[in-house]
């Protein structure tokens, strides 16, 4: 139960955070053309704030695929071919009776 709960919220979680990206490049998207009062546009702020939660978003994902690809790595390659040798069962018996 707790493991669904869980699951359920990161589901909720991702698609919070993909639809609040999308929501902001369409407001990008739609106000690309404003009247631009210039400096403190709130318009410009608001596409501005759009583009740092997009990076930090990437930013987050690179890194989360970094940090899975090296762990997968660190998997395979400490799962050496003598790891599986070791346990048939003849070998056992020919460790046993040495």
């Amino acid at each position: 139960m707790k493991r669904n709960c869980r699951r359920i919220t990161a589901i909720m979680i991702a698609i919070t955070v993909v639809l609040a990206v999308s929501a902001l490049y369409m407001f990008a998207a739609l106000e690309m053309h404003h009247d631009c009062c210039g400096d403190g546009c709130p318009v410009c702020a608001v596409i501005s704030a759009g583009r740092r939660l997009a990076e930090t978003v990437l930013a987050a994902v690179s890194a989360l695929a970094i940090t899975f690809f090296a762990l997968s790595m660190f998997t395979v390659r400490n799962m050496r071919k003598d790891h599986f040798v070791n346990k048939t069962p003849v070998l056992l018996k020919t460790t046993l009776l040495n």
